[in-house]
């Protein structure tokens, strides 16, 4: 577990909050539904100065073990907006 400001990337690749108890389940931050970046822009409280190097650990944790063939395989929902 890596402990930095407000967020912590837990083993799983679930990000916590610990100051506004909030939770990202690691397995939906790929879920096509859910725009996490969009999402937490529109809270108040929210800052991506400490939240994008845990969420960037986070990724890595998920992905370690899953195959892939490159840069674009990996979910949209890394990118800040969608790509054509």
């Amino acid at each position: 577990m890596i402990i930095t400001g407000k967020w912590t990337s837990q083993a799983d690749g679930s990000l916590y909050n610990d100051e506004h108890d909030y939770l990202i389940e690691g397995r939906r931050l790929f879920n096509e539904k859910d725009n996490w970046l969009q999402h937490l822009s529109e809270k108040g409280w929210m800052d991506f100065n400490d939240f994008m190097p845990r969420y960037f650990e986070s990724l890595r944790k998920i992905y370690k073990d899953k195959p892939s063939d490159g840069f674009g395989k990996l979910p949209q929902t890394i990118w800040f907006y969608k790509t054509p």
